[in-house]
């Protein structure tokens, strides 16, 4: 699972400013069974088109993230 991170800030005792985005981040939670192992989950719902957007994007981090881990792997073994 995949979850996007927004920290905002806003001067102490005046609300008047908009907030300020200070950092984003997504964390990445895999689901284990009692062994450790990483088990299967059911499916998420997309129910609208921005739930389709996100997963597009999240696949396409997902998929960033397993090349860069290989290539790691590769440059590794050398």
């Amino acid at each position: 699972m995949e979850v996007a991170v927004r920290v905002e800030a806003e001067p102490w005792g005046d609300a008047s400013h908009d907030p300020l985005l200070v950092a984003s981040a997504y964390f990445v939670f895999v689901a284990i069974d009692e062994d450790g192992r990483a088990r299967e989950v059911p499916p998420l719902v997309l129910a609208t088109e921005i739930d389709q957007q996100r997963w597009h994007e999240a696949e396409i981090r997902r998929a960033n993230r397993l090349a860069r881990k290989e290539e790691i792997a590769r440059h590794r073994a050398l």
